[in-house]
């Protein structure tokens, strides 16, 4: 049974989302007075998105391993140049003496350094690695990683045929709270807007003629885990939400855990759906909106712009698809 993936950034909140179902945490660190965003290091631009300091994340380790709760600590900026890389090593280490059970990297260079600093630490491939298919899940698993966090633009059959095509590595998901339209792993090269910092996240947000949106916040995504939950490598379903409060993160955790415990006990497809639009609106106090996270067909809210392909033998989303791994949207 996969395991649900909950956002972190104080101590103050490990019992509370424990209690909602989480089962491990993900978490960045602000250890460099003066920086945002883990000093650059963890693709977030708010000092509140990370843990504020060493101690408070000392304290949430320690009661999180109380209570029998991984945490992974995410160091994976896409964009490791020399300036970052003596930031980068600290913070591997500081994960290494804090006892953290996984580090999440983002790019090559950070992966090697990992790897040869300390050969014996558990990592994890970002969503900014761009795993589209399962070639690239086991390109990055030949090099050290033992989980991939999937591209959140893929589809949940497409999910699927990363997990059945590469049955060795665990695969982690995104599913609930931010729905992002544009390619991960270009993000911070693509997308930001030359007219300077303030138009950094909207350069994400918006495409290029700055009108056609690209994020649904507060997605849901619920009603696909019956294509891709109950794989035996599905790890981890991701609740998005170091920028958000603890009551959104709260709730998604939840309903999360509501819809697992259904999706596990054999009900079919369709009446799965009708379960998980029923806990929606238990947990949330109102119908299920139709802002899904992965908008396919069959889905609520299916059938728009968000589409592409995973690359893998016997795909359907492209005529002629040679495992390029490419999409269109």
């Amino acid at each position: 049974m996969f395991a649900i993936n909950a956002p972190l950034r104080s101590h103050e909140d490990v019992e509370r989302l424990v209690l909602a179902g989480a089962d491990s945490f993900y978490c960045g660190l602000n250890d460099a007075a003066g920086t945002s965003g883990g000093g650059g290091l963890n693709q977030r631009q708010s000092d509140r998105s990370s843990f504020s300091g060493i101690a408070d994340l000392q304290r949430a380790v320690t009661l999180a391993h109380k209570l029998g709760r991984e945490v992974f600590i995410a160091i994976n900026t896409r964009l490791l140049t020399d300036t970052y890389v003596d930031r980068f090593t600290r913070q591997l280490d500081i994960a290494a003496d804090l006892g953290l059970d996984a580090v999440i990297v983002g790019s090559m260079n950070g992966l090697m350094i990992a790897r040869e600093r300390h050969p014996e630490m558990k990592l994890a491939g970002s969503v900014g690695l761009g795993v589209l298919n399962s070639r690239s899940a086991r390109f990055w698993a030949d090099l050290g990683v033992y989980r991939v966090i999937v591209s959140r633009h893929l589809t949940p059959r497409e999910i699927a045929m990363v997990c059945d095509g590469a049955p060795d590595v665990e695969v982690e998901a995104f599913l609930m709270n931010g729905k992002c339209g544009n390619f991960d792993s270009m993000c911070g090269y693509d997308y930001y807007d030359p007219a300077g910092a303030m138009a950094n996240f909207t350069g994400c947000v918006f495409v290029a003629d700055r009108n056609v949106t690209r994020y649904r916040r507060y997605a849901c995504g619920a009603c696909a885990l019956s294509d891709f939950g109950t794989r035996p490598n599905f790890a981890a379903a991701k609740i998005i939400g170091r920028d958000f409060d603890v009551e959104s993160v709260t709730k998604a955790t939840e309903l999360t855990f509501k819809v697992r415990a259904a999706l596990f006990s054999g009900m079919s497809a369709p009446e799965f759906r009708e379960f998980s639009m029923a806990a929606y609106r238990d947990v949330y106090g109102r119908p299920c909106e139709r802002n899904c996270h992965y908008p396919d067909e069959g889905f609520p809210g299916g059938g728009d712009a968000f589409t592409a392909s995973a690359g893998d033998e016997g795909c359907s989303s492209c005529e002629g698809c040679d495992g390029c791994g490419g999409g269109t949207w």
